[in-house]
């Protein structure tokens, strides 16, 4: 939920509304949306699954809050695997295919020892660009270099190679959203203020 304004305006004039995205906690209203946290910790997960200790993680700025939530889910799964996360493994700024070039060759310049083996991207598009920072570098993905992403648009699976990545199951939270808002205009029973639905990890060749 980005527009904070005009949230307020329609509690202010009781319309009904429910939102895809949470948003600030003390606000009384119906929300849907996927669980960013617990798809960014199977990201991480499968990438420990696979032997990597030092996994870089691209992400947005600081304030956003769907950023946040991956990267709680991040820190998460390194913290339980007894990995400190460090700041120098993380990379931010906006969300841009030049970032996740400009992160992979600045991940790429630390020391051997620390430098990651992995590459967590908060999306597919920062991925993208990831990718094709790695190729210029001589950097084979999937081998040397493993690379992820979010959100699992139709792009990814054309990839060089094909993107893992976290597939959000958008026509669910469409169903979720209509079903909430129904409930609202004719004064069904709503039991909870949010839902919040898991996203899938699609495994493909870029790890």
């Amino acid at each position: 939920v980005r527009n904070d304004s005009r949230v307020e305006m329609l509690l202010d004039k009781g319309i009904p509304f429910v939102t895809f995205g949470r948003a600030n906690d003390d606000w009384d209203f119906h929300w849907v949306d996927v669980d960013g946290e617990h798809g960014m910790y199977c990201v991480v997960q499968h990438l420990l699954q696979r032997g990597h200790r030092c996994i870089g993680f691209i992400t947005w700025p600081e304030g956003s809050q769907s950023g946040s939530y991956r990267e709680a889910g991040y820190r998460r799964a390194l913290q339980e695997s007894g990995i400190e996360v460090r700041k120098e493994w993380i990379v931010r700024g906006e969300n841009s295919a030049e970032l996740g070039q400009r992160g992979v060759q600045q991940l790429m310049q630390l020391p051997v020892a620390s430098r990651p083996t992995a590459v967590v991207c908060v999306s597919d598009l920062i991925a993208m660009g990831a990718l094709n920072g790695a190729a210029g570098a001589g950097i084979e993905v999937g081998k040397d270099l493993a690379i992820t992403g979010f959100d699992d648009v139709s792009l990814v699976q054309y990839t060089q190679p094909p993107l893992t990545s976290v597939r959000q199951p958008i026509a669910a939270v469409g169903e979720q959203v209509i079903d909430l808002l129904l409930r609202q205009i004719h004064g069904g029973e709503i039991n909870q203020k949010g839902i919040l639905l898991k996203p899938e990890l699609i495994i493909r060749a870029s790890s």
